[in-house]
């Protein structure tokens, strides 16, 4: 069985660095292949925030060599009937609780193969109901990263949970979407993207609407403005963004995940 000395395993969690989980995974990976490299993405998505957990995959999975393995643990169903999934893409690996946090994967991926984690003998032995981080995700992403086929460690499935991420509504020169995502700077990120901008037919000069509060036209950075300004920008990610200069847009507005904005021509 050949082992590639440079394949990658990503981690994403919502374990926090508190306690010991997610140091614990990566001992389970590293015992099995120590050729392995490990990255943290994240462990501070927010506890059980699986629209979170999509959203930041999203924005970081393509930055990552081809051959990439993504393993993503935001489970609040762990020790339940949910599935736990291995889709492979073209370029990359991704193993994730069956419940719809691969939404956005699925979406922008074309020619998924989507695998259900059927066979135990990849998992450790003492099998726990609260921590399949540890004993079903890692061993059987440091096996998958020896080049263990999917076929061994699971069976085909076509039931995958998706449609996490609400679709903006789309008008010519108007978008309505909402608040999917709030960084540790206080941002705050959007469903509209850039491509449902020039769809509408809205450019730089557009008026947001968030909180009651108007924001007129889009930055392209934060300093832009003045400390302590609200403005509006196209995030790294390509998603319409609220921040402010120097301070929290999230403190300023008591907006979050699930805050409604809009924008349109000006």
């Amino acid at each position: 069985m050949g082992c590639d000395p440079m394949k990658i395993i990503t981690l994403l969690t919502d374990f926090g660095t508190q306690d010991g989980y997610a140091g614990t995974m990566k001992g389970v990976i590293l015992g099995i292949n120590p050729h392995v490299t490990i990255i943290d993405i994240s462990h501070e998505i927010p506890k059980w925030d699986i629209k979170a957990a999509a959203f930041v995959l999203h924005s970081a999975y393509r930055y990552f060599p081809s051959g990439t393995i993504h393993v993503i643990v935001v489970d609040p169903g762990v020790g339940s009937e949910r599935e736990i999934l291995a889709v492979q893409t073209k370029d990359y690996l991704f193993l994730a609780p069956d419940n719809e946090l691969l939404s956005l994967i699925f979406e922008h991926e074309r020619d998924c193969m989507v695998y259900r984690m059927t066979h135990r003998e990849k998992y450790l032995a003492d099998l726990s109901q609260t921590f399949h981080g540890r004993d079903i995700f890692a061993p059987v992403a440091a096996y998958l990263s020896k080049n263990v086929p999917l076929s061994e460690i699971g069976e085909p499935y076509q039931d995958a949970v998706c449609g996490l991420i609400p679709k903006p509504k789309m008008d010519l020169n108007k978008v309505a979407g909402e608040i999917v995502y709030q960084d540790g700077f206080g941002n705050l990120i959007s469903n509209i993207s850039k491509y449902d901008l020039a769809e509408s037919g809205i450019s730089e000069n557009a008026v947001i609407s968030i909180k009651g509060k108007t924001i007129h036209g889009l930055r392209t950075s934060y300093s832009s403005l003045s400390a302590g300004e609200l403005l509006a920008l196209i995030s790294s990610a390509g998603f319409l963004e609220i921040a402010c200069n120097k301070c929290s847009a999230a403190d300023i507005l008591q907006a979050g995940a699930g805050t409604k904005v809009v924008i349109r021509t000006s």
